[in-house]
């Protein structure tokens, strides 16, 4: 709950989840994250697509999957194609088995990272820059705000050190990994990592604000939530299917005040964008339809 975001939540219900079917909207731009010079706002994971992982020394977070879904005092029904979690809940709950690169959503630091470093004169073209690479997922201002960070290295590591400093962690590499797009999509970042960093962000920081007026990679999965504040990502991997991630808080249907940090990432068996929006936005209403279930609200 986004009013209480340093204390411990426990789930306090078993829950039955039905399944639910919505059609999504899709958007202007085919993918998310690619190098700028292509202007297209795509990026993917590639061929070999990683598991979920924990910090060094930290135990991973367990799952969920869609044979095994009575664990740790839940029932949960998953997706076939959706892996989410939310604040509170004791796993996440897996019917993909792998997570997704983070895309675009990895632009959330690196414009809380840029911010923070450029406070001076050229503060006014970071602001600018940040509410192009949020709102519009402009990959080319992202790119700047990269660049204005330092060199690769230093650039990588300021926006490792932003997401550690709330409590969360990621491997955001200096280098692209795959040709033709951005190092910082192709980063390591878990579902459970990405639910601690956007429950720890302030709710007045720029970046809430611009997450609560997507105009790009909206209209699916947690943008079809009224007030929601998020951010997604989506691109295709090397065989060219679609994987989609987002994140971000979504507000209690019986008090719109209170908020849940979420995380999802979807690939649909046909591979199409589409059809991943879809699985996004079927686990999105099954989510909120559940959310004072799934979490035990508090002050």
């Amino acid at each position: 709950m986004f009013t209480s975001l340093n204390k411990a939540w426990y789930v306090s219900a078993t829950i039955a989840m039905s399944a639910l079917f919505m059609s999504a909207c899709t958007i202007d731009k085919p993918s998310d994250n690619a190098a700028p010079a292509s202007h297209a706002d795509t990026q993917s994971d590639g061929a070999d697509i990683s598991p979920t992982l924990a910090p060094s020394g930290k135990p991973a977070m367990p799952t969920i999957n869609a044979q095994e879904h009575s664990a740790n005092s839940l029932t949960l029904s998953a997706i076939p194609g959706v892996d989410f979690y939310v604040e509170g809940m004791e796993s996440v709950v897996s019917g993909l088995g792998y997570t997704i690169a983070p895309w675009s959503t990895i632009k959330v630091p690196l414009v809380m990272a840029a911010l923070h470093n450029n406070s001076g004169e050229n503060n006014q073209q970071i602001v600018a820059w940040a509410q192009q690479a949020i709102r519009d997922s402009d990959n080319e201002a992202a790119q700047k705000l990269w660049e204005s960070l330092g060199d690769p290295e230093t650039a990588a590591a300021a926006v490792e050190a932003e997401i550690a400093q709330a409590a969360s962690y990621a491997e955001v590499p200096a280098l692209p990994p795959r040709e033709g797009y951005s190092s910082y999509g192709q980063s390591t970042w878990s579902l459970v990592d990405q639910v601690a960093y956007i429950s720890h962000i302030p709710r007045d920081a720029q970046v809430i604000a611009l997450m609560g007026d997507i105009r790009v990679g909206g209209g699916y999965g947690l943008g079809t939530i009224p007030g929601a504040i998020y951010k997604s990502g989506w691109g295709p991997d090397e065989a060219g299917r679609y994987g989609v991630r987002q994140f971000g808080l979504i507000p209690h249907p019986d008090n719109p005040q209170q908020y849940s940090a979420v995380a999802l990432c979807a690939q649909a068996p046909s591979g199409t964008y589409e059809d991943a929006q879809q699985l996004l936005t079927q686990a999105v209403q099954e989510i909120y339809a559940h959310l004072e279930l799934v979490t035990a609200a508090h002050a």
